[in-house]
């Protein structure tokens, strides 16, 4: 998850990053191949233009919560980017974090451009940033100036998951293809419009003079908590109108395994507070590291015999 980038040389330590993030293995298979593009539909093209995925994944991510609070996703300052459009990376310490059903919104210089279904991952509105690969994000997104206001009020959103074979995730596979979807939560029309109107009134409002210049992506939440899958799942959240069944915005990420970002001697200090929580903790791992320690001091004296 994390990996010392040496300070001698700023163009060593980028190499050395890059080699670590390409040779990166979960679960005992190497990452899959990443989507290399977003794809943006509207109502006018019978083909969605294709946006670089590298030209959005540094884009900031915001949360608007129920209660009108607004907070940026950290991605600086010792913070790792955490977003990705494939996948939803569990460290083996951390309990699952818990998901919201959320409206994602890109806003460019304080614009609403597209819409499309986000999932927010935290534990209990706190550290959305848990390294790599921790805060999904759609690769399926929809004009919004396709529609008006009151057209987007038909939309929906629906949360889903279903079990993956990880050993043939990149191959086709019938039976897979086969598994059912169990429905997480769905979210009405009236929810989606009464959501989409308090993102329209904040950013028209005053909203942080950040927000004002650049692209953003915003999670404004509609849901509940919920735990997440557990590893070797897929995790799906459709955006779309019974009347418009072509015209879907799609979040579809994989949770993988990960190693525990506690063992890492590298560990960034800005991670520390969340790695260091032992109520976020995963009980299975607690009980392991426990039996480790146990024996360590076993080992060593038989050794010294």
């Amino acid at each position: 998850m994390f990996h010392k980038i040496s300070s001698g040389s700023v163009c060593i330590g980028f190499f050395l990053s890059f080699l670590f993030l390409s040779s990166i293995t979960v679960n005992g298979f190497p990452a899959a191949a990443r989507r290399q593009f977003i794809e943006i539909s509207n109502q006018i093209k019978s083909t969605p233009d294709l946006l670089p995925s590298s030209f959005v994944e540094n884009w900031p991510t915001w949360v608007l919560d129920q209660n009108g609070d607004f907070m940026k996703i950290p991605d600086s300052d010792g913070y790792v980017n955490p977003t990705s459009i494939d996948k939803l990376w569990l460290p083996i310490d951390l309990k699952q974090p818990e998901i919201r059903l959320s409206l994602g919104l890109h806003v460019k210089d304080g614009v609403i451009r597209h819409i499309m279904p986000a999932v927010d991952a935290s534990f209990h509105g706190k550290h959305h940033n848990r390294g790599l690969c921790s805060a999904p994000r759609a690769h399926r997104w929809l004009d919004f100036k396709s529609n008006t206001i009151n057209e987007w009020n038909k939309f929906e959103l629906t949360l889903a998951s279903r079990k993956t074979d990880e050993e043939n995730e990149d191959e086709e596979n019938e039976d897979e293809e086969n598994e059912p979807w169990l429905n997480l939560g769905s979210k009405s029309s009236s929810k989606v419009k009464d959501s989409l109107e308090a993102a329209v009134s904040f950013i028209t409002g005053n909203p942080p003079e950040e927000l004002g210049s650049g692209s953003h992506i915003i999670h404004v939440i509609i849901g509940k908590f919920t735990e997440c899958p557990t590893t070797g799942y897929e995790l799906r959240a459709l955006l779309g109108s019974s009347d418009e069944p072509d015209f879907i915005g799609l979040l579809q990420v994989q949770t993988v395994a990960t190693q525990a970002g506690s063992a890492s001697e590298f560990l960034p200090e800005v991670y520390q507070p969340l790695f260091q929580d032992e109520s976020l903790q995963r009980e299975t791992y607690k009980n392991y590291m426990k039996r480790k320690n146990e024996r360590w001091p076993r080992i060593q004296m038989n050794s010294d015999v």
